[in-house]
């Protein structure tokens, strides 16, 4: 009888600790070098699968989160805006951002140049393409931060 109860003890701390180690964390992501000078908001999306991050599909996002930048303050009027999501699974994300400033609700073009601020996770510079996997980065559960660079053409 006392055999069974350890077996079933156990058996509940194996489960437990299958349950947390899949738990989900808590994710910030800072967005650094806002020109808050230039007004408006940053957009950004969370996807977790290829075929949405290469079309931009924000209706399979994960997350689509929106802040006003009028108002940060930073050097030479530069500002990091930072977001949280809670409570995000386990798995591999990446992220589409940018700085909408005319509040049209698109990322502008003119002649083949971007007119607005953007990022993508990962991006290390300006002209950079990259995939899902290239921009990927693993939320394993644990609180995290990610923090990603913007890029102004002009």
């Amino acid at each position: 009888m006392l055999k069974r109860k350890a077996i079933r003890t156990g058996c509940g701390l194996m489960l437990l600790a299958m349950v947390s180690s899949v738990s989900a964390g808590d994710l910030t992501i800072e967005l650094k070098g806002i020109e808050v000078s230039r007004g408006g908001s940053v957009t950004l999306a969370l996807y977790r699968d290829a075929k949405s991050f290469a079309t931009y599909d924000q209706q399979n996002t994960v997350a689509i989160l929106s802040r006003q930048v009028e108002g940060l303050a930073g050097p030479e009027e530069m500002a990091a805006v930072r977001f949280r999501l809670d409570d995000v699974m386990p798995g591999q994300y990446a992220i589409h951002y940018f700085h909408d400033q005319n509040g049209n609700q698109r990322f502008d073009f003119a002649d083949g140049q971007a007119m607005e601020g953007w990022g993508i996770s990962r991006a290390r510079h300006m002209w950079q393409a990259l995939s899902f996997d290239e921009a990927a980065f693993t939320v394993n559960g644990a609180a995290q931060f990610v923090s990603l660079k913007t890029f102004y053409a002009q």
